[in-house]
């Protein structure tokens, strides 16, 4: 989160570029199918972020396995 949330804050990416930045882009970059994109049929993992860019909650396979709260 700390890469995402400096992107946004110090340098002035935008949320949605950020978010393509740190996963769909690197995953097509490592040729990994399936990775990187919330759609049908694609890999159920991913980070939940607050209002300041930090991880609240990681979900693995669609289960949820960490919670911050």
């Amino acid at each position: 989160d700390r890469a995402f949330r400096n992107m946004v804050k110090m340098v002035g990416v935008s949320v949605v570029d950020a978010a393509r930045l740190c996963a769909t882009n690197a995953a097509q970059e490592l040729g990994l199918d399936g990775v990187g994109a919330i759609a049908p049929g694609m890999n159920a993992d991913l980070a939940v972020l607050d209002s300041e860019y930090r991880v609240s909650s990681t979900f693995v396979d669609g289960r949820e396995i960490y919670s911050r709260t």
